[in-house]
């Protein structure tokens, strides 16, 4: 596929779903890929998304449509992306929305049904491609062995709670964590108060996280801040800063972070390029199975 512009088919068309195909739309017009249509549940959705997208969509997912296409873009509720994934990978590359699956039993099964038919697996874990953790990783690059507590925040007001698995539906900080320093946790436990998380992980290195996830309030927030000995850096993933303190001297710094284009599209790019062999590193279905271990044990 490496001279050819890969065909797409959009599973799941909500809320985030449209997104994803707004932002497939524009990779098509910069002639990067070629979208085959979408799959929707219900027929009023059928016909709103060909109105307003107007593309050609179905409600049924069928081994003949997956035949026209080179791969699929699945961005439906989580609890569905186990079944939708295992019917599309006999057949095709899949993108696959965060979490990869609920269970881990369930993605490793994801895994193996992937090898068997020699397909790709890329999971939406966006966050990788948020410009503030972007420069973290080279900003923590040489602090990378050293003891550090770490105290992060996901927070969504309590009005959007959407009633599914805290530590599922809001990942996100476990991802970071797992980008930054590649460490597995060693011991995780959890305090509950109503639609909202505290859970302290321990990782190997002397790396100790207290993460806040879930629904309450009525404010989004996303921070995460890293206690070193002798630095402290504080980021806001809304703010797209990050402050750093030098403990020593008590020299301050903000660095404001930006990119020409939105984590969405810098994701479904970097799914393109490894279509095409052209990326090898990416959140794969490894990473994607290692990031639904800790949040099943979350």
């Amino acid at each position: 596929m490496k001279n050819k512009i890969p065909t797409i088919l959009l599973v799941g068309a909500g809320r985030f779903g449209e997104r994803h195909l707004e932002t497939l739309q524009k990779l098509e017009k910069e002639s990067k890929l070629s979208i085959v249509g979408a799959v929707v549940a219900t027929t009023k959705t059928q016909k709103n998304i060909t109105k307003k997208y107007n593309i050609p969509v179905w409600t049924k997912l069928t081994d003949e449509l997956l035949k026209q296409v080179d791969a699929v873009d699945i961005v439906t509720p989580p609890e569905t992306h186990f079944e939708i994934a295992m019917r599309c990978l006999p057949f095709v590359d899949v993108m696959i929305e965060k979490p990869m699956a609920m269970t881990e039993n369930e993605a490793r099964k994801i895994v193996i049904c992937a090898r068997k038919h020699k397909h790709i697996i890329m999971v939406g874990h966006i966050y990788r491609f948020h410009p503030v953790v972007k420069r973290l990783k080279s900003l923590l690059a040489p602090l990378k062995n050293e003891t550090a507590i770490i105290n992060g925040s996901f927070i969504n007001p309590k009005n959007n709670d959407n009633g599914r698995p805290i530590s599922m539906e809001l990942p996100h900080l476990f991802d970071i964590i797992d980008f930054l320093f590649e460490l597995t946790p060693t011991v995780i436990s959890i305090k509950t108060i109503r639609r909202a998380n505290t859970i302290n992980i321990k990782y190997p290195q002397k790396k100790h996280a207290i993460l806040k996830l879930g629904w309450t309030g009525d404010k989004k927030i996303r921070t995460i801040d890293f206690l070193f000995s002798k630095k402290e850096i504080r980021c806001d993933l809304i703010q797209n800063s990050i402050h750093i303190n030098n403990l020593e001297n008590g020299m301050t710094k903000t660095i404001t972070c930006s990119s020409e284009i939105s984590p969405l599209e810098e994701e479904l790019s970097t799914f393109l390029e490894v279509l095409k062999g052209k990326k090898n590193y990416y959140p794969n279905a490894k990473i994607g199975t290692r990031l639904v271990q800790i949040a099943e044990k979350a």
